[in-house]
């Protein structure tokens, strides 16, 4: 821990954050009001491995917790996600994935911020 990581918001602000900042992300969550939720299926990706991937360098925020890794052989998986948005707004995120039989990954996407259009964009932009 202690490291520092770059993130790029999809401004293409790179911020600098270490490990620990994320360790207010589920205390935080409680308290940022706005918040949009999103149902997809992502028909493209055969394991959580890749959706997960996939994921994280698309909305450009951090995984917390070591959510970025899913067990093996897993069928679902939670993927906790933190970082800033256009003007330094906190953006917390949260993917509850499941392989799906058919092939594919379903995912429940709910992304919280202080700002509802920010929540919006960001949850509809997959």
């Amino acid at each position: 821990m202690g490291e520092n990581e770059r993130i790029t918001s999809s401004t293409g602000e790179v911020h600098s954050f270490h490990n620990e900042d994320y360790s207010w992300f589920v205390f935080l969550s409680f308290f940022i009001p706005s918040f949009f939720i999103k149902l997809i299926t992502l028909f493209l990706f055969l394991s959580l491995s890749d959706a997960i991937n996939q994921v994280v360098q698309f909305l450009g925020m951090m995984p917390a917790e070591g959510s970025e890794k899913a067990e093996p052989n897993a069928k679902r998986h939670i993927l906790y996600l933190g970082g800033r948005f256009a003007g330094d707004v906190p953006v917390l995120s949260r993917a509850r994935m499941m392989l799906q039989e058919g092939g594919g990954v379903q995912m429940e996407l709910i992304v919280r911020s202080p700002s509802q259009p920010i929540s919006t964009v960001l949850a509809s932009s997959l």
